[in-house]
């Protein structure tokens, strides 16, 4: 048995959840339009060619120095902005900025000739600087190396990748087969051996 207030109350219960239903699909909705907006954004650094997400984050970093130095805006506010238009995390970018700034200090004081050197007058590395940075950073993750498992057919011939599946990876940490994470530009191309500079577990995917 249910009185008129009780259908009335179920009445209202159930549009209040279809409200909230509605309210979480349009965050959804926001949320996936805002992730595509920042991988637009993002890809200025890191595109097609790229070999590296360590390399699109220098780039960022870059960016973001060039940015503060060529603006007319405060230090805070020139963060700021630069993070709320590319979609950097302030805290983070705030870190890796005092850690320059240390690694600056070391190089002035054992240089002297690179005394004068401020963020100012840094350049994006060539092609050439790339591929030595590639190399600095192989040879420092050297451990961190991660073959792509062959995938073969039911009459053992192999299958070529063709970048429309998740191909599988091993490594040297354990026997667990890892993933590159979507959020890589390497995602797509899926290369035959990749350095990773961590791994981390996720509901579907285990590696970066």
């Amino acid at each position: 048995f249910s009185s008129e207030s009780d259908e009335y109350d179920s009445i209202k219960v159930q549009e209040l959840l279809v409200r909230k239903k509605k309210r979480a699909e349009a965050k959804k909705d926001e949320l996936r339009k805002r992730r595509h907006e920042a991988k637009k954004l993002h890809s200025k650094w890191g595109g097609e060619d790229t070999a590296s997400d360590v390399l699109c984050e220098a780039k960022c970093v870059g960016a973001y120095f060039h940015f503060k130095h060529s603006s007319n805006l405060s230090s805070q506010a020139a963060q700021e902005a630069f993070c709320r238009d590319n979609y950097v995390y302030k805290k983070t970018l705030n870190e890796i900025e005092l850690l320059c700034e240390m690694v600056l200090e070391q190089i002035k004081k054992t240089l002297q000739r690179l005394e004068g050197l401020t963020f100012r007058d840094l350049r994006p590395p060539t092609k050439q600087q790339e591929g030595m940075l590639l190399q600095m950073l192989t040879g420092g993750l050297v451990m961190n190396v991660a073959m792509r498992c062959k995938v073969f057919d039911a009459d053992g011939r192999e299958i070529q990748n063709t970048g429309k599946r998740v191909l599988q990876y091993e490594c040297m940490e354990h026997n667990d087969p890892v993933y590159i994470h979507p959020s890589s530009f390497l995602y797509r191309k899926q290369p035959e051996l990749i350095v990773y500079k961590e791994q981390f577990k996720t509901t579907r995917y285990a590696s970066e």
